[in-house]
C-alpha cells in the first residue's frame, strides 16, 4: 500500500526519475516552495511523493483551478509501473481532496495514453468530452463526482 508524503526541500530528490527532473534546479525549488505554500498562481497546488515501503515510486500532484473542482495527476517512475501504484495513489489523493471539500475531479488525458484512460475508467471517471489540445492533439476530458462515495 502506498503512502503520500508532501514534497518539501528535504525530499525533493524524489522528483528524480520523473518528468519534473528535467526542470532546472531553480524551477524545482520554486515549484517545491509553491507546493509547501499550497498555492500556484492563486490556485491550490500540492505535490506528494508516492512511497511504497521506503521506496519513492512516483509523484502525484493536486491542482484546483476553482473552489470545488480539483485535478489530480500521478506520475509513476517507469521501473515501478504496472504495479497498481498509480491507482492506489490516485485513490488516496481523491479521498484527501474530498476531505478538503472538493466535490468534483477532472482529468485531461491524451487520447493515445491507453494506460491513463484505463486508470481513469477504473477509478470511476466518466468521459465528458473529446477535444483538441492547444498543440492540436486529441485529448479526453474525464470527470468524477467525489460526493458519490463509490471510491472510498
Amino acid at each position: 500500500m502506498v503512502t503520500l508524503i508532501p514534497l518539501d526541500h528535504e525530499n525533493s530528490s524524489f522528483l528524480e526519475g520523473t518528468s519534473y527532473a528535467a526542470m532546472d534546479p531553480q524551477s524545482i525549488e520554486a515549484m517545491v516552495d509553491e507546493s509547501i505554500a499550497g498555492e500556484h498562481e492563486g490556485a491550490f497546488f500540492r505535490l506528494f511523493a508516492v512511497i511504497e515501503g521506503d521506496v519513492p515510486v512516483g509523484i502525484i500532484n493536486m491542482y484546483s483551478p476553482s473552489g470545488s473542482v480539483i485535478n489530480v495527476g500521478p506520475e509513476i517512475r517507469e521501473e515501478h509501473r504496472r504495479n497498481g501504484y498509480a491507482f492506489q495513489a490516485y485513490r488516496k489523493a481523491l479521498q484527501l481532496a474530498a476531505e478538503m471539500g472538493y466535490t468534483d475531479a477532472f482529468a485531461v488525458v491524451r487520447s493515445e495514453n491507453e494506460a491513463s484512460i484505463a486508470l481513469h475508467r477504473k477509478l470511476g471517471f466518466a468521459e465528458a468530452a473529446q477535444l483538441l489540445s492547444r498543440s492540436g492533439k486529441p485529448v479526453i476530458v474525464f470527470v468524477l463526482n467525489l460526493l458519490s462515495g463509490t471510491l472510498f
